[in-house]
């Protein structure tokens, strides 16, 4: 009999077969039946210390087992801020207002000397009104432990 297993979502953790845990950042190359050859469904994902990582979808399924209701993530500033983490963002007063993670995105190249640079996007739930907006990660800071 075939289990039935979710397919993982951005936010996630999931546990490795050796122990670890990963959070996944998203799911690429959705399903296309005439392009599945060349361009299989992939899982994207950060480990815990920081470094990103990619796998197919049926090598991560026989890898990984969910977490259900994961742990939230913290930030320490470096790198992206994981998915589902909670950070720190100046509004237009100049004050600091508090919001979730939900994704990220780049915006258009921007010509250098010798090289190419894009401008990193933080999408993000305010968590004091609900509505999402999107920063620059620039803008994004971590949330300071309470004393």
């Amino acid at each position: 009999m075939n289990e039935v297993r979710p397919r993982p979502a951005a936010g996630q953790q999931w546990k490795h077969r050796k122990g670890h845990v990963y959070t996944v950042i998203g799911v690429t190359n959705e399903p296309s039946e005439e392009k599945a050859h060349k361009f299989p469904v992939t899982v994207f994902y950060r480990a815990p210390d920081g470094r990103v990582w990619s796998r197919k979808l049926d090598s991560w399924m026989r890898s990984f087992t969910l977490i259900p209701g994961g742990v939230k993530s913290t930030w320490d500033g470096d790198g992206l801020p994981p998915i589902d983490c909670d950070v720190m963002v100046k509004t237009l007063n100049g004050s600091d207002a508090q919001g979730s993670v939900t994704g990220y995105h780049l915006l258009g190249a921007l010509s250098g000397v010798g090289a190419d640079y894009y401008r990193v996007f933080v999408d993000l739930v305010d968590r004091g009104s609900g509505k999402q907006e999107t920063r620059l990660l620039r803008d994004v800071s971590p949330v300071k432990a309470s004393s």
